[in-house]
């Protein structure tokens, strides 16, 4: 089996290591752009808009909603699997359920997404979360259930503008993490080119 140590080959070819956390770093920073344009938007709201089905369809951007109407259709919920088994194990194998909503006019559609496996048998109640987010995985749902002649909403169902403030808290610290491992790795270049006998 081969195995790569990177510490000591980073350490030995600082400048490969330079170029590796400076992609991380242009990576880390374009996502962290769009998770502070979602939380900008998310926390001028200071509780959710009651929306109807139909009215969450056709609402561009992100909104932090409560949907006031809607009929669940259990019978059509997709339950996504996770991939990994350590996942699997920690978690249990589903990562989210998908349940599609109808508003009166059934070509409106919101697919409510819940974390873990979500039992429908219950009495509908009313659901709050985010739509119009790429941030917060609307873009996989989106294209699962999207078809001609339907106007469709994803609804990621108990995020509130408190999960975009941690999602950004962590996006941050992981990029000034990873500034820290380049401003290391510039320092080991300068140091080794300086002095060749090192």
């Amino acid at each position: 089996m081969f195995y790569l140590d990177a510490g000591p080959t980073l350490r030995k070819y600082p400048l490969l290591g330079v170029l590796v956390s400076a992609v991380l770093v242009i990576v880390l920073w374009l996502a962290l752009q769009g998770v502070m344009n979602e939380a900008r938007v998310l926390l001028k709201q200071k509780s959710p808009a009651l929306v109807s089905v139909g009215e969450a369809t056709r609402f561009y951007g992100i909104r932090w909603v409560t949907l006031s109407d809607g009929t669940w259709h259990c019978a059509d919920a997709v339950r996504m699997k996770r991939r990994s088994a350590i996942s699997r194990l920690i978690s249990g194998p589903i990562e989210s359920t998908e349940l599609p909503i109808t508003g009166e006019d059934a070509a409106d559609v919101v697919v409510a997404v819940f974390d873990d496996d979500f039992d429908c048998s219950g009495t509908p109640v009313r659901l709050s979360g985010v739509i119009g987010s790429d941030v917060f995985g609307g873009s996989g749902p989106r294209t699962r259930w999207l078809k001609t002649g339907r106007r469709l909403a994803v609804l990621s169902v108990d995020t509130s503008p408190s999960s975009a403030v941690w999602l950004l808290s962590a996006a941050a610290c992981a990029f000034l993490g990873v500034v820290g491992f380049l401003g290391y790795f510039v320092r080991l270049a300068v140091l080794k080119y300086a002095n060749p006998e090192r």
